[in-house]
């Protein structure tokens, strides 16, 4: 009697098969955690003060502007060295940083500009982490397990953006900006420690320079179709739906007039759909075309943006942020698992850090770009022009298809 042929591999199976995908997963939670507590004391920080929209846009563009900037050299550093001793050094690094921003918001010494610079140092932590820890998971689980690892990965994010906010507004709001800035380091500590406990991430080092080993690297996005195409729809994702993380500050605080903790709230519940959708319908990705999945996606996600800036009701927020945060992480999850099997092993991690310059640099340009929409026009004014830039995105991907081999 013939065996059956398995059927794809569950949701957890990274997790139950590596150990080494485990301490990279929970450690990238604690950094993404430490991350979002630290960018909602800001945020709150700031509109506390009276900073305008463009300033409080500002402080998300200032935690991913730094992927424009390091996350190619830092992709060129993960695919040359140890990649475990680069994330623990790197991390270690931010913990110190966070205690600094503790340090000078105890002492009243915190102003706006000096906490947008310490805010970016926690960015280029990110940014230079990113590209090592999305490269080492395929090195660390099997081809097979490839996407349920970028989907846990992206749970990961999102689970963060559920504890870090809910975490945050209860310290802002019992304790103070202060405890949440303490908090967020740490986050950071936690990843160097995890890294330091754990065997190393399966990747041996290139014995190439660094000059010539970017240069490779940009070879190769150049000439691989597929990935440039990708990089394309990355980028105009990122940078349309950037607006939600970037304004919904504004237009919590000030338009609906919530306090702290009811922002981390609702913060979090954007980070609830994204878990719950994702594990619910984590099935549902293994059976339906990639490229139709994600043309429902994209309305989906316009929908909720619409909902958030022209129904000012708080169910119908709610719903809108719980559909907001599923959508999201899931075209997040498909566009980061065809990089890592479009990308050969060689130059995985600089491919990757193009990937991320897409996607967190678009986050960056993004904020930007919203911050002053909101500022010529208002902050929902912002949602909706975001909102109308998803439909040729929507077109693009009809007439192109989504690339999910390379060729």
């Amino acid at each position: 009697m013939s065996r059956q042929t398995e059927g794809p591999p569950g949701l957890l199976a990274p997790l139950r098969g590596s150990a080494t995908f485990r301490a990279l997963w929970i450690g990238q939670l604690a950094m993404q955690v430490g991350i979002w507590i630290e960018t909602v004391a800001a945020q709150w920080s700031m509109v506390d003060a009276g900073a305008s929209t463009l300033v409080v846009a500002m402080v998300q563009a200032a935690v991913t502007l730094p992927f424009l900037v390091l996350a190619i050299p830092g992709g060129v550093i993960a695919d040359l060295v140890q990649r475990r001793w680069l994330l623990v050094g790197v991390n270690g690094g931010a913990a110190l940083v966070a205690v600094l921003l503790t340090a000078a918001s105890l002492s009243g010494w915190l102003h706006p500009a000096m906490l947008l610079m310490l805010t970016a140092l926690l960015g280029v932590a990110v940014a230079v982490s990113q590209p090592g820890v999305t490269a080492a998971v395929p090195d660390v689980v099997p081809a097979a397990h490839i996407a349920p690892a970028s989907m846990l990965a992206s749970i990961s994010v999102n689970l963060a953006r559920v504890i870090g906010p809910a975490i945050g507004g209860l310290l802002i709001a019992s304790m103070g900006a202060t405890a949440a800035y303490a908090a967020s380091a740490l986050g950071f500590a936690l990843f160097a420690v995890l890294l330091v406990a754990a065997r190393d991430v399966g990747h041996v080092p290139q014995p190439q320079s660094f000059l010539p080993a970017m240069r490779s690297g940009l070879d190769h996005v150049v000439s691989a179709r597929p990935f440039r195409l990708l990089l394309v729809i990355t980028g105009w994702w990122f940078v349309a739906g950037s607006v939600l993380w970037a304004l919904l500050p504004v237009v919590a605080l000030r338009e609906f007039g919530l306090g702290p903790g009811e922002y981390g709230w609702i913060l979090a519940t954007a980070g609830m759909g994204a878990v719950g959708g994702t594990v619910i319908f984590a099935p549902l990705r293994t059976r339906v075309e990639t490229t139709r999945y994600v043309l429902w996606l994209i309305p989906l996600f316009g929908l909720a943006l619409v909902v958030v800036a022209e129904v000012p009701v708080t169910g119908a927020v709610i719903a809108a942020l719980l559909l907001a945060g599923f959508t999201w992480t899931t075209m997040g999850a498909i566009v980061m698992s065809s990089a890592q099997m479009l990308l050969p092993a060689w130059v995985r991690a600089r491919g990757i850090a193009y990937y991320s310059v897409a996607s967190q640099g678009g986050i960056a340009v993004g904020s930007l770009l919203w911050g002053v929409v909101g500022g010529l026009t208002t902050a929902t004014g912002a949602f909706l022009v975001a909102a109308a830039c998803l439909v040729p995105l929507w077109v693009f991907v009809l007439v192109r298809r989504m690339p999910t081999q390379a060729g």
